[in-house]
């Protein structure tokens, strides 16, 4: 019996053979065109430090771990590394997003040291075309071609580059992304995540369940998802209670206005299913199947910052969203760091330990677990250092190894798997018991889970009850607030206007006296005494204003005491509403963290039904397969026998056929000799009937004469005629006698001739039987080897769909895609590096540089200096050519905010392809690139292996070369367009598109 939790026995993994290997899908490709304006000098962002003899082992150490999950298979050893023309163009445009040139190639394959590979990998990371795909990557992973509605593109791709740069780690960068508010400043691009989403709540939680998570609870908003069994509603609004609060505002930036995040200091609220009204529910935020956090209570008035700015939004003393970030810094959500390394490693190999990359649960486990937990592990153990989890990834075995789907081609393969058919039937007999157990297991673990989930009900009714409470008075304490702060505004507002009467009065009071005593010092003026008399009635004015304020002010003010008092009370209120909900809450909590073990103990033991449930399927290949094999061969064996019998019965119809013919051939003679011999017995019967009736007249005409002769005297004359008479019968009679005996000798014949036709017709008649029998058993045998053929052909398609299934497996068991598409932005700057437009428009901008600021001799030899001036060079050279990849963006990605990982292709992308335009002017020749070389070559498989390797990394095979020769034979005066024509033709085919 199977162990809970047992591995896969390692003669299983050994039987999966990749059978089969599938063709290139049908591929199509796309513009050069400048745009984009100077890139600056900071706009590059600094360059990572160079790889570390630390690092270096670090990453080895990665490698060897990762080699040591995946290819723990004896059976793995047959599959053997990648060819060197193949791996560099894999290790490149995973790196870096371009192709390695032939020059690069060739360095490549000449390097006989040991630590080839390894050098490879640090060259390539240090390049700044490494932060600059990378930044795409990232892009495209967070904001799935979203349009830029509130932050500019360069600015959030520049916001990435450089935290990929300074090498931050990738949990402080997602963090970052929750807690953005969009405040004008260097990190304002990082709130492009929240604010290009519209900060809908709903739209973000789904978004950060997927990308930060790996769970798209979309479909659990309204009730437990109807296909995933451990996606809860709840779930959904546990995370959804740390973005809940959240929402766009509208300020003013001088002569802008700006789209900035705000936040309410609390968020949650009731919920039902909607297949249950009636039955209300309220999580506090949590993440899937996880305690709550801590709930901070709020008082009204004392709950917000002081706004960083005058009319920007204040934001909460306690964020959720924050708190969600600091669990993510903290390095504590399994969550999400199994989820991020299942994403690294998908963005390397193709596809995910898990996959969908959003679909975690437990009916849908890791294909290696041990390794999903492994990488996750190392992930967090680098703090998150994505440039050297990456480097970890690519300097393993595993993926030098590449695409697993050659695997199992070889006869002896083949023999192997047929050998293992017994072992596989005496697991599959262990495996359905062992299942048994585990479902019993999941059966009852699963009840106790629904047991504890109902014994809650009445603690979380009073929960409910107690936190709608602090709804309640938390509404009581606000609007006591609210109408406190409106009084007290309004009393503040009457003492400034009673302080302004006051104050006008005094200092109309100061004039009056000044005047008087000018005009006391100078004697009788007749203007100074118009002033003081004006001066005189202004006092008295402004005295006799000053009561109806003061009433005023004491109008306002008498509110106050009473409101005060009506905040302190709805505060206290508050507050021991509040010390009910915490006391409610510390009884909910132990029995709600009871709940979610039994929900996560009844969710592993779904994951080990879902594994062993695989195992078995595999297992049920394998035997499957050899069924299969042994049915074909001995179908195939009857089917030789048949056609051996088969043989046999066509040489006896055969012979009986010729018999056949013979027999009656010599029945047609003797029915020919019959009738022969009938028509000449009737001859003679018809001569003896003529003879007999001749003989009849004559003795009649005797007759006559005697008679009379008896009635004449002289018979001189009649006696001669009688006479005459008797000879002639004498002669008939003869003649009679004659004809009689023939006639009985050819009567004698005749019996034997029809003897003979008749023992000729009995020969025929059974031989033909024979035949006719013959033809019956050839008929059944056609049909009988018709069938076994249907029989074998569905058998040998069935062997060819276990075949694929099992080739499949063995693929994602050892997680690598067979062919991986690139994505969009790869397909076209890998146009572009094709043809030399990129390092051409490279050489230009560091030309440019160069005029603009000449390098001094020191500059030249110093190595930070040149790193940063060629990362300057390709930024300014990738904006300009920016115009282009985003034409390969529009044609070949998915739609805005869908996931971007499902290769498709489309009428648009067939005919940009086939159309040439743009692709046909860049394979011109030009410069070194891969045209010219082809036309520069001095003979066919030179220009064949300039071809291929140029566009494809790999050298043609005698037949491409063939075809490369004739091709260029057709128009020799025009090698350089036929060139062009296959340069372009190749870049537009599917191989180019895709890695394997």
């Amino acid at each position: 019996m199977v162990a809970t939790g047992s591995k896969c026995p390692t003669w299983i993994l050994t039987a999966m053979l990749a059978l089969a290997s599938p063709g290139l899908l049908t591929a199509q490709s796309t513009d050069v065109t400048p745009q984009s304006g100077p890139v600056t000098l900071s706009d590059v962002g600094m360059q990572p430090d160079p790889v570390t003899v630390a690092d270096s082992e670090k990453t080895l150490a990665i490698a060897k771990r990762i080699d040591q999950w995946v290819w723990s298979s004896p059976w793995a050893l047959s599959v053997a590394a990648q060819e060197d023309a193949l791996l560099p163009r894999r290790l490149y445009l995973t790196l870096v997003g371009l192709p390695p040139t032939v020059d690069q190639q060739s360095r490549y394959i000449a390097d006989e040291s040991p630590d080839r590979f390894a050098s490879e990998v640090d060259r390539l990371m240090n390049r700044p075309e490494f932060v600059e795909h990378w930044a795409e990557k990232l892009d495209v992973m967070l904001m799935e071609r979203r349009p830029n509605t509130n932050i500019p593109q360069d600015e959030w791709t520049q916001w990435l580059r450089d935290r990929l740069s300074a090498n931050q780690p990738l949990h402080e960068l997602m963090a970052d992304l929750l807690v953005a508010d969009a405040i004008p400043g260097p990190d304002r691009p990082a709130a492009r995540f929240l604010l290009d989403r519209g900060a809908d709540p709903h739209l973000i939680m789904r978004d950060v369940g997927r990308i930060y998570f790996g769970r798209d609870l979309q479909c659990a908003q309204c009730h437990d998802h109807p296909a995933v069994e451990d996606y809860l509603q709840t779930d959904y609004h546990g995370l959804l209670g740390f973005v809940a609060s959240l929402k766009s505002v509208e300020v003013t930036e001088g002569e802008k206005t700006l789209q900035v995040i705000s936040e309410k200091s609390s968020s949650e609220s009731p919920f039902e299913s909607v297949f249950r009204r009636g039955t209300m529910h309220r999580v506090l935020p949590h993440l899937f199947g996880g305690d709550e956090f801590e709930q901070v209570w709020s008082v009204p008035g004392q709950d917000y910052h002081p706004a960083q700015r005058a009319g920007y939004p204040a934001q909460p003393r306690h964020s959720r969203r924050s708190q969600l970030a600091q669990a993510i810094r903290s390095g504590s959500v399994d969550a999400f760091t199994q989820n991020m390394a299942n994403r690294l490693w998908a963005m390397v190999f193709g596809r995910g330990i898990v996959e969908p990359l959003d679909l975690h649960h437990a009916a849908n486990p890791p294909l290696n677990g041990q390794l999903l937990q492994g990488v996750a592990d190392q992930l967090r153990a680098l703090n998150y250092d994505l440039r050297g989890f990456v480097r970890g990834l690519v300097s393993s075995e595993t993926f030098r190894r590449g695409w697993i789907g050659q695997a199992g081609q070889s006869e002896n393969d083949q023999q192997a798997l047929a050998t293992l058919q017994p072992q596989a039937q005496q697991q599959l007999s262990e495996i359905e018991p062992a299942l048994s157990v585990l479902r019993e297991k999941r059966t009852l673990l699963e009840a106790e889970y629904k047991s504890k989930l109902s014994g809650i009900a009445t603690i979380q009714a009073e929960r409910l009850a107690a936190l709608g409470n602090v709804d309640t008075a938390t509404t009581n304490a606000t609007q006591a607030v609210d109408a406190l702060n409106k009084a007290a505004s309004e009393q503040l507002a009457a003492q400034q206007v009673v302080d302004k009467a006051h104050d006008s009065l005094a200092k109309l009071n100061t004039a009056l006296a000044s005047t008087s005593e000018a005009l006391q010092a100078i004697g009788s003026d007749a203007e100074l005494t118009g002033v003081v008399e004006l001066l005189k009635s202004r006092v008295a004015a402004a005295e006799a204003a000053l009561p109806p304020l003061e009433q005023a002010l004491t109008d306002k003010s008498a509110p106050v005491p009473p409101l005060a008092a009506a905040v302190e009370a709805t505060q206290a209120a508050l507050q021991e509403a509040q010390a009910a909900a915490d006391q409610c809450i510390a009884r909910y909590q132990p029995a709600a963290h009871a709940v979610q073990e039994a929900r996560l103990a009844w969710a592993a033991a779904q994951a080990e039904v879902s594994r062993a449930e695989r195992i078995q399927q595999q297992v049920q290949s394998v035997t499957h397969w050899a069924d299969l094999k042994q049915q074909i061969n001995r179908a195939s064996s009857q089917r030789d026998e048949l056609n051996v019998v088969q043989q046999h019965l066509n040489e006896q119809w055969a012979d009986l056929q010729q018999r056949s013919e013979t027999a009656q051939q010599a029945l047609t003679e003797s029915q020919r000799a019959v009738d022969a011999a009938i028509a000449q017995q009737q001859t003679t019967r018809d001569t003896l009937a003529a003879t007999s009736d001749r003989i009849k007249q004559i003795a009649m005409a005797r007759q006559t004469l005697q008679s009379i002769g008896d009635l004449v005297a002289s018979t001189d004359k009649i006696d001669p005629a009688i006479g005459e008479l008797d000879a002639a019968l004498a002669v008939l009679s003869a003649s009679c006698a004659m004809s009689e005996k023939t006639l009985a000798t050819q009567s004698a014949e005749l019996e034997t001739l029809q003897g003979t036709l008749a023992s000729h017709q009995s020969v025929v008649s059974e031989l033909l039987q024979q035949v006719a029998s013959a033809d019956q058993q050839i008929a059944a045998m056609a049909t009988q080897r018709q069938d076994l053929e249907r029989q074998i052909v569905d058998w040998e398609a069935q062997l060819v769909s276990t075949s694929s299934d099992i080739k499949n497996w063995l693929a994602s068991e050892f997680l690598t895609a067979g062919l991986q598409p690139l994505m969009p932005e790869q397909l076209g700057w890998s146009f572009l590096a094709v043809n030399q437009v990129y390092r051409n428009y490279v050489d230009k901008h560091r030309g440019q540089l160069e005029t603009e600021s000449p390098s001094t001799p020191e500059q030249q030899q110093d190595p930070a200096f040149i790193a940063a001036r060629e990362a300057m060079a390709v930024r300014r050279a990738r904006a300009e050519l920016q115009g282009n990849i985003n034409h390969f963006v529009t044609l070949y990605g998915a739609g805005a905010g869908q996931p971007q990982t499902d290769f498709f292709a489309t009428p648009d992308q067939a005919l940009y392809a086939s159309n040439g335009g743009a692709l046909f002017s860049w394979a011109a020749a030009s410069g070194d690139n891969v045209t010219a070389r082809v036309v520069g070559s001095s003979d066919a498989a030179m220009a064949a292996e300039a071809l291929y390797r140029g566009v494809l990394c790999r050298q043609p095979t005698d037949s491409e070369v063939t075809a490369v020769e004739q091709f260029l034979s057709h128009s020799p005066d025009q090698r350089s367009r036929l060139a062009q024509e296959m340069v372009w033709s190749l870049m537009a085919g599917a191989e180019f598109r895709f890695l394997r």
